[in-house]
């Protein structure tokens, strides 16, 4: 019975063998189907590659000479910018003095004016202090009346108020 039984594990054991050895033969020609479609596509993979790393290297080389381009373009406006600045502040800077040399002429011709204008006020002083005691001397000697006086200045600050 030992080897009945044993045959018939072996039998069975015989038939799984078999059918692992037809899912392999069945797996390897699935392999094998696969490596040939694969085959066929190895040209189309490898020159998708190709163009990958041809746009790779073209994406590359237009960073590059964009970079080159604005750094160049920057350059130049910064150039241009600091010739506009400079002119600029040239110009200003004229102006300015142009502006202080005329502020120095008015301010000694002011000066001029101010001081003639005390010289006239002391002189236009002396003048009224000087009429006031040829008035009063005259008064005193009886040449001209309280009244005449009284009458000179009225007059005087008539004629006086119509040049104003």
């Amino acid at each position: 019975m030992k080897e009945g039984y044993l045959q018939m594990k072996i039998a069975e054991f015989n038939d799984k063998c078999n059918q692992i050895e037809q899912m392999l033969s069945m797996e390897d020609s699935k392999i094998h189907l696969l490596q040939e479609k694969v085959g066929e596509y190895k040209d189309v993979i490898k020159k998708l590659q190709d163009i990958q790393e041809f746009k790779n290297q073209t994406i590359t080389e237009i960073r590059k000479e964009n970079e080159m381009i604005l750094k160049n373009h920057i350059e130049q406006i910064s150039q241009r910018l600091s010739e506009v600045l400079k002119e600029l502040t040239m110009s200003k800077a004229e102006k300015i003095n142009e502006t202080l040399i005329l502020l120095q002429k008015r301010e000694e011709e002011i000066t001029k004016q101010a001081e003639l204008l005390e010289r006239h006020t002391k002189e236009l002083i002396f003048l009224l202090e000087h009429n006031e005691i040829l008035m009063m001397k005259l008064a005193n000697r009886k040449v001209l009346t309280e009244h005449d006086v009284v009458e000179m200045q009225r007059r005087a600050t008539k004629k006086a108020e119509k040049t104003e």
